[in-house]
């Protein structure tokens, strides 16, 4: 079988081809969830190296656990974001931090990043205009934002957070967005983080500006959970699942009719709620001025 339904994942567990191969791979079990560290060499612009790495969390059922299992997934998300941002949130000076919810949060499969963001504890603007009461909370100073999409706005999500970055000088950047996965077996039953930022759309081949260090000047900690498949890896998928091979002339035609098309679950808006209030707590865990 061809790779044809890897243009249509965000998840690096997924992809196949390519920077995969030249991974280093690491499975463990934490929490009681099964965890995938995928890490990469990356050459920067001054000629030094540093690590891509791609976290997957795996939890199916995760939007119906009960409260120990929320607690713990919560924990073990939050530990997973101070490790990628652990060269910022270790300064002895507690760094600024901009939540991004990225999507168009009218639309249940892309609202993740805006429904998180709402359930975010902001307190930057406690900070400076209630410092007593910015104390007590014990976060670090966190803002958030939910820029829309450019269908709703006209202006690119990459340029309203670039203002965003400009008003209150984060040290960094997190940015929460629905994915596309293809295996329906990973709708909202995974979560992915990376240091490498975001491209919002890619995984739907719509892709928008990156989201990253190079264009905010601020390292970007990307988090999401998969919400959406396509409708060619839907077919591809089950047709993998029961053994049966696709033909190249016949995969060519699932592709051109069904690339415009997509699939979510059904209750999907039941998940929604769960995922994103899952998201936000972990944020909010890891934004505390404790360890976690």
């Amino acid at each position: 079988m061809s790779n044809f339904p890897d243009a249509y994942t965000d998840l690096a567990c997924e992809k196949r081809g390519g920077v995969r191969e030249e991974r280093r791979i690491e499975e463990t079990n934490e929490h009681g969830f099964r965890v995938l560290t995928q890490r990469a060499r990356r050459k920067k612009e001054n000629g030094l190296s540093e690590d891509d790495c791609f976290i997957t969390v795996f939890a199916d059922g995760m939007c119906s656990l009960p409260e120990e299992g929320q607690n713990r997934l919560s924990f073990l998300l939050a530990k997973k974001i101070r490790l990628l941002g652990a060269s910022v949130l270790k300064q002895k000076t507690p760094p600024k931090i901009l939540v991004a919810g990225i999507g168009n949060g009218r639309m249940t499969a892309d609202a993740i990043g805006p429904e998180t963001a709402e359930k975010i504890t902001v307190t930057r603007h406690l900070s400076f205009l209630a410092p007593e009461s910015f104390r007590e909370i014990g976060s670090l100073s966190v803002a958030a934002i939910a820029p829309g999409v450019v269908g709703q706005t006209g202006i690119e999500t990459a340029d309203l957070i670039k203002g965003a970055v400009e008003a209150c000088s984060p040290d960094l950047i997190l940015a929460v967005d629905a994915l596309a996965s293809r295996s329906v077996t990973r709708l909202f039953a995974a979560v992915q983080l990376t240091n490498n930022g975001i491209s919002p759309g890619s995984g739907l081949k719509n892709d928008r500006s990156p989201l990253d260090f190079a264009r905010f000047g601020v390292p970007v900690i990307g988090i999401g959970v998969p919400t959406v498949t396509s409708a060619p890896a839907l077919i591809f998928d089950f047709f993998s699942a029961v053994g049966e091979e696709i033909g190249a002339e016949t995969e060519e035609k699932i592709r051109k009719r069904g690339e415009r098309y997509f699939v979510s679950p059904k209750d999907a808006d039941q998940m929604l709620i769960a995922a994103s209030s899952l998201l936000a707590r972990a944020a909010d865990l890891a934004f505390s001025l404790g360890e976690t």
